[in-house]
């Protein structure tokens, strides 16, 4: 069964303020920031290049925007390896704003990132971990709760984030992460992974596509599942096109433009057949998969940090029988 309304597709912003946010506001388009858009990184003395703090907007600087927040993005994670803020720091850029919804700090299993099944799992652990950190984070601070986040790479792993997530009644949207370089097909393509986190997740929850391409949004533009997708292609598009003076002016009519292409593609959705495939899971696990539960609950439960678990997890396993 499809549904009737449009997917809403977010634009990626990279600029906190300027011509762009203008042109997005005018225009009245969904937007979509990475907190690093507001990171300010040591320019001198021996932590050069290392995060100082968060610039936070002013009041008022996005009245009239229908904007939200993400926690980082793929860039900052494989440069760092983990996010290079607190979850305080990111909870109080959370609060600075009235954001239509804030994403839970996560971390990304793209294959440049994580390379191997035991990193994989370790980190949905603490994709997890995040989830419970900026929610209590958020409770304290009197501001609402954050989008949970499931991330992994095959469709194994989003299930367990599934799993492992400590809800006890899910919120209408959640975000997908790990996706915005993922083809649609093939075994760990996007079909199945959408389909079993859909076999995974109650009924009444959406889900929002962090970064997909362009060719995603004209097959699963009317899947009952998705509520949303976001992404920064169009200013890709426009370095591509322009490699120099590209003026504020010719980015915000890029975007506008590439805003109007994505809008007609899911308006022109025939429909996604998903829900077909079937996520299958093995009846047991093997001793891989047995060693790395107990790291996973570690890190989850916030007995271990995900560095140390990597470290530690990975000395283990090489003593695994082959």
């Amino acid at each position: 069964m499809q549904r009737d309304a449009l997917l809403k597709i977010r634009v990626g912003l990279p600029q906190r303020g300027g011509a762009l946010v203008k042109a997005a506001r005018d225009a009245g388009l969904p937007t979509l920031m990475s907190a690093n858009a507001f990171a300010v990184y040591q320019k001198k003395g021996e932590r050069q290049g290392s995060f100082s703090h968060f610039a936070l907007p002013k009041p008022g600087a996005f009245d009239g925007l229908e904007i939200a927040l993400d926690s980082a993005g793929f860039v900052v994670m494989s440069r760092y390896g983990a996010s290079p803020w607190t979850i305080e720091q990111y909870v109080e850029l959370a609060a600075s704003a009235p954001w239509a919804w804030w994403a839970s700090a996560d971390m990304c299993c793209e294959p440049a990132v994580a390379g191997s099944k035991m990193l994989r799992r370790l980190r949905v652990a603490g994709s997890v971990r995040g989830y419970l950190d900026c929610a209590r984070a958020a409770d304290e601070r009197g501001i609402k709760t954050p989008m949970p986040v499931l991330q992994g790479h095959t469709p194994e792993d989003y299930a367990e984030c599934v799993d492992r997530m400590p809800l006890l009644q899910w919120p209408d949207l959640v975000g997908v992460g790990s996706v915005c370089r993922r083809e649609l097909g093939g075994p760990d393509g996007l079909d199945r992974v959408i389909d079993a986190i859909d076999h995974a997740l109650p009924k009444h929850v959406k889900l929002h596509l962090f970064g997909v391409k362009s060719t995603a949004v004209g097959v699963y533009a009317k899947h009952p599942r998705i509520a949303s997708t976001d992404s920064a292609a169009w200013d890709y598009q426009a370095r591509a096109k322009r490699r120099t003076g590209r003026t504020q002016a010719f980015r915000a009519g890029e975007m506008l433009a590439w805003q109007k292409r994505q809008v007609l593609r899911a308006q022109n959705c025939g429909g996604s057949q998903l829900g077909l495939l079937g996520a299958q899971r093995g009846d047991r696990e093997s001793a891989f998969d047995e060693a790395l539960t107990d790291w996973a609950d570690l890190v989850a439960s916030g007995d271990i940090d995900y560095q140390s678990a990597a470290i530690h997890a990975a000395r283990e396993l090489c003593y695994l029988p082959r």
